[in-house]
């Protein structure tokens, strides 16, 4: 046998070259002992440079998968990550927690603005942290020990919780380990509102304002959290607002519907004299309001602060009338019109019975009633009769007519027949005398009469006729307006 000195590899003693590295043999067999030599020790092998780069290679491998095996399961760690989720909520760590969290929901942002709402929860209810955390872990437990399929009863123990942070496997990590996440159920709302052009406002920001009236509308998604709703409505004549606040930590939540209607006040308008109208028209502070005072229906919404005055101007045939205004401060208004004459267009009525208080002289003193000239001729006949009753006495009226005090605070009212009548109380004042109509030494004295006028009015001629007289027994002329015969010229 033959060993080369190059390797140490044992070779047939017929070998010219060294099977194993190619070298020479012929050296050796010049050398090769004597049969009865001591035979020599076996050579150490040598490893040649590519045994060396493989074997060195296959170790590095070796290491770096067991440190990366160790490292990705650490990684992928469904408790350390609730871990970590508990200590960043406990510290407060904002930026932390977005990175921990995910959802489903692709609409929902997670910012660490909103997550601040988790934060301040749990340092309010410290309980909160032990129950999230604690549901968390059995969610752990429950997952590391399924094979996947989860009966009705696993899921009510491990999963029937409200609040709305849930463990879910979400993949693989290294197509080797399970990665988890801890997601977030997202919250949907529904809004409501009453009143056309009405703005939302979710914590002082504003989302929308509103078309049409009584609304309802899904809004979201929201983050866990504290929201303060606001519903704010601005007209011409109210500033009104309500506001809700809502907490969104339970799963119960979900859907929950929030409303925000606006109750407003209203009030009711009512005046004696607008039936009688022919036309109205509604001021608030002076500017005309587009609402029909005929239709009975509340009008707003208003505040009722006072901070607004409210009047109307009335048409009738003979004119317009405004009433007083009146400070808006309860939901009943009475637009008080003590009369449906304003002093410009109450003149043609007055005249009229400035004029009857002038003919009833005239016609008395010469017995005959066709010296009347304003009266309706049903009237007309009445007072025919009275002449004629004197007449038949052999009685006479003497005097003339001095003047008339006349109340302006009349009524008015329409009859069937679309006639307006005016109601008027008067005292005419006479230097007069009832006496025989033989007398010739005829003393006349100062003497009044206090009546209740009805007189109907004429469109076509914008004129007013006498049509009765009643004896008025509790006439008070404090505020009455007085004509003489003067005022006819």
């Amino acid at each position: 046998m033959l060993y080369c000195k190059e390797c140490g590899h044992q070779n047939n003693s017929s070998d010219r070259f060294c099977s194993e590295c190619g070298q020479a043999l012929s050296q050796n067999r010049e050398a090769s002992p004597s049969l009865n030599q001591e035979k020599p020790l076996k050579s150490k092998m040598k490893w040649t440079k590519k045994q060396l780069i493989i074997t060195i290679s296959s170790a590095i491998a070796a290491v770096l998968l067991f440190v990366g095996f160790q490292i990705g399961s650490v990684l992928t760690d469904k408790d350390r990550l609730i871990d970590q989720f508990g200590t960043a909520l406990l510290d407060g760590d904002t930026k932390k927690i977005v990175q921990l969290l995910h959802s489903d929901d692709s609409r929902l942002e997670i910012t660490e603005e909103n997550v601040q709402f988790l934060v301040k929860h749990i340092e309010e209810n410290p309980s909160y942290y032990t129950y999230l955390i604690d549901s968390l872990k059995s969610q752990s437990a429950f997952l590391e020990n399924s094979d996947g399929e989860f009966s009705e009863d696993e899921l009510d123990e491990y999963y029937h919780f409200d609040h709305p942070f849930y463990l879910t496997k979400n993949g693989t990590f290294a197509l080797i380990f399970d990665h988890y996440s801890i997601n977030v159920y997202p919250f949907y709302i529904n809004l409501a509102t009453n009143y056309a052009n009405t703005t939302i406002f979710i914590n002082d920001e504003e989302i929308l304002t509103t078309d049409e009236e009584d609304v309802v509308f899904e809004y979201g998604p929201f983050m866990p959290g504290y929201y303060d709703f606001k519903a704010v409505y601005h007209n011409d004549y109210a500033s009104l607002e309500t506001s809700e606040s809502l907490s969104l930590f339970s799963v119960f939540d979900q859907g929950y519907f929030l409303d925000l209607s606006i109750f407003a006040d209203y009030i009711t308008i009512s005046n004696d004299y607008l039936s009688l109208s022919t036309n109205s028209q509604l001021y608030i502070n002076d500017t005309a309001v587009d609402y029909d005072l005929d239709s009975a229906e509340p009008f707003g919404p208003v505040t009722l602060d006072g901070s607004l005055t409210l009047h109307a101007v009335l048409d009738f045939p003979w004119g317009s009338v405004a009433t007083e205004p009146v400070a808006i401060e309860g939901d009943w208004i009475d637009l008080v019109m003590d009369s449906p004459f304003a002093e410009e267009n109450s003149e043609a009525l007055f005249h009229s019975i400035l004029h009857y208080g002038v003919d009833f002289a005239e016609a008395f003193n010469q017995g005959d009633s066709s010296q009347f000239t304003n009266i309706t001729e049903s009237f007309r006949e009445e007072l025919k009769d009275e002449i004629e009753l004197l007449k038949s006495y052999d009685e006479t009226w003497v005097g003339e007519f001095i003047k008339v005090e006349i109340d302006p605070n009349m009524y008015v009212e329409l009859n069937e027949n679309d006639e307006y009548t005016a109601y008027a109380n008067a005292r005419f004042h006479y230097d007069s005398v009832y006496t025989d109509s033989s007398n010739e030494h005829i003393e006349t004295s100062l003497d009044t009469t206090d009546v209740e006028l009805a007189l109907i009015y004429n469109q076509e001629e914008n004129s007013w006729s006498i049509d009765s007289e009643y004896t008025n027994w509790y006439y008070d002329p404090t505020n009455s307006i007085e004509l003489t015969s003067a005022n006819l010229q």
